[in-house]
């Protein structure tokens, strides 16, 4: 008896010690599983690390998402030497076992990848003038407040309403060049050089300090005090009333300011003035005289108008104009001329007059005798060597009117030839006489020949103009171009 309970008692614990194995077994079992899984379920065999020349950077999950990342960054960089950088120091992916938590998305991979960058780029707002890549800042709001002080600085120092600015300006964000980046607080400046009057002050408003009363000044105004004080003690005077207080430049000032910066702003201004205005010449023609006479008919006289124009300025020249308004306070009185009807002939038609004297004696020019000549002598005598039966012509067309042979007053043989316009010339000591009476004659024509006849110490022409019946010096109308006006 006490065998078999030994024998049970045995087999008993036999069944114990293995079921402790069992269970012992099945633990270990557990704890490599567990194991593993907590060992392998950090890892992944479809994961990529991503190196941008030797440095680390990031492990993606998919090619597409590092894809996707570069172009990204790529979209937005302006920085050409940081480009040049980027494709001869590409991202290199390599396959490989990398725990989850080392995963990152395209973002998170752009962001390392621009930091990898960081001591070359910067993001920020680009700025294009025309076209070009001036410089970059912070933000756009900084180039806009820039451009907005421009415009107001420009109206400021050259009058007017607020600028207009000239050029073409973009802005455009992303990654530059950190050596591209101009301080915000330097913006305005540079976009303004040296366009503007060196003594303009900003007109901004400042506290004068005393919160007792709240007064303020601006800058302009306490310049303006200044001035006045300089003026006062330098003993010069205020411009007047009336007179423009923006500066006059000359084209070279003005080129060199305009030189100077990138950006520039035009203003524009009302300026109010009196106009002159012309009068017109108007003509009326006149019957009985010749074309080439005229006279005032009435004088004209100017009128005015009070004009406003638009102006435009840039760098303190003028470039546009354009007159809002004109009213006419005083109208202008024209001129009136009236002009002679009839073309004057050349006379050389016989009995059609030009109104000119022409030389009588085409062969013979010396003056023997002028007019008066200290003896109340009543014409002008033509003589020279072998002056006898040289021919005369008459000095203009007209119709022989009077002719006579012998003393005949002293005048000896001579010719009368009326004009027709109230001109009569004599033609007298003629040797001999070769027309009639009633006869026309053209100017130039031969009427007489050179004598002696009458009165006379020598073969001469005694020529005289008469006009209307009175004896007149022929030397005007024969040296100095007197034409007779009427028909």
């Amino acid at each position: 008896m006490e065998k078999i309970k030994k024998a049970l008692g045995f087999l008993f614990e036999k069944k114990r010690r293995t079921a402790v194995l069992g269970v012992f077994a099945l633990l270990l079992l557990c704890a490599a599983v567990f194991g593993g899984y907590a060992l392998f379920s950090g890892k992944s065999n479809n994961a990529y690390r991503v190196y941008l020349g030797d440095e680390y950077l990031c492990a993606v999950k998919e090619k597409e998402e590092l894809s996707s990342a570069c172009d990204s960054f790529l979209s937005e960089l302006r920085c050409p030497a940081v480009s040049q950088k980027y494709g001869n120091d590409p991202c290199r992916l390599e396959e490989a076992y990398v725990r989850e938590s080392e995963l990152v998305c395209e973002t998170e991979a752009k962001e390392r990848i621009v930091a990898h960058y960081s001591d070359a780029i910067r993001y920020g707002c680009g700025i294009k003038i025309n076209g070009t890549l001036f410089g970059a800042v912070s933000d756009v709001s900084v180039v806009d407040q820039a451009l907005s002080d421009l415009r107001y600085d420009t109206a400021l120092a050259y009058g007017g309403a607020e600028g207009k600015i000239c050029e073409t300006v973009e802005t455009q964000a992303g990654y530059y060049a950190i050596s591209l980046f101009i301080p915000d607080t330097e913006l305005l400046s540079r976009f303004e050089g040296d366009s503007l009057p060196a003594q303009l002050l900003r007109a901004v408003t400042l506290t004068d300090g005393s919160e007792e009363n709240g007064e303020e000044i601006t800058k302009s105004e306490e310049n303006s005090a200044d001035n006045g004080e300089e003026a006062a003690e330098t003993g010069e005077e205020s411009p007047e009333e009336g007179t423009s207080a923006y500066p006059e430049l000359s084209p070279e000032e003005s080129e060199a300011r305009y030189a100077s910066a990138p950006i520039h702003a035009t203003v524009t201004r009302e300026e109010r003035y009196t106009q002159t205005l012309p009068f017109e010449e108007q003509y009326i023609t006149v019957e009985g005289y010749y074309s080439d006479y005229w006279y005032y008919e009435q004088y004209g006289e100017e009128g005015e108008a009070a004009v406003c124009d638009e102006v435009t300025y840039l760098c303190g020249r003028e470039v546009g104009r354009e007159t809002r308004t004109k009213t006419v306070t005083c109208e202008p009185v024209p001129q009136i001329i009236a002009v002679g009807a009839t073309e004057r002939p050349d006379g050389f038609e016989a009995g059609v007059q030009s109104g000119t004297f022409s030389w009588p004696a085409p062969t013979l020019w010396t003056i023997t005798s002028y007019w008066g000549d200290g003896r109340g002598h009543k014409g002008m005598d033509i003589s020279g060597l072998g002056a006898w039966g040289e021919p005369i012509v008459a000095s203009d067309a007209g119709y022989v009117s009077d002719l006579s042979y012998g003393w005949s007053g002293g005048y000896g043989n001579y010719v009368d030839i009326d004009h027709g316009n109230g001109y009569v010339t004599r033609y007298a000591h003629c040797s001999d006489l070769c027309v009639e009476i009633g006869e026309p004659v053209a100017k130039g024509e031969i009427i007489a020949y050179v004598g002696s006849t009458g009165d006379s110490s020598g073969p001469h022409l005694h020529f005289e103009v008469i006009r209307w019946g009175e004896k007149r010096d022929p030397y005007p109308y024969l040296f100095e171009g007197i034409c007779i006006d009427r028909c």
